[in-house]
């Protein structure tokens, strides 16, 4: 074999194993991705049972009052779900708090 055939072919061998390398950390880092977003879903959820827990009940003054220094004012609203009937709603961030007749909490809801 000449030089320049010997040359290409560790050259090919040099190419393929850096396209296998590559693959294998895409893998790796997707593996991770994917384990970190399952661990951050269960605490998400594990946060909302724990918050209908302990916010049912109370007053929505009180979740303004509690929410005030954690996000900004533009996102703290009130709204009406299904209409001028419907039930209120008061949206904290990424959170919507259903709220009863006499505005106190029945649950909690992501957004």
């Amino acid at each position: 074999m000449s030089k320049s055939t010997i040359g290409l072919v560790l050259l090919l061998i040099c190419s393929n194993a850096y396209w296998v390398i590559g693959a294998i950390d895409q893998g790796i880092s997707n593996t991770y991705r994917e384990a970190s977003f399952d661990s951050l879903q269960r605490s998400f959820d594990a946060l909302l049972k724990i918050s209908n827990l302990i916010l049912r009940g109370k007053t929505s003054s009180e979740i303004r009052t509690l929410a005030k220094d954690q996000v900004s004012d533009s996102e703290v609203f009130d709204k009406l779900e299904g209409g001028d009937e419907g039930e209120a709603l008061l949206v904290v961030g990424g959170l919507v708090f259903h709220l009863d007749a006499d505005k106190r909490v029945k649950k909690v809801l992501a957004d």
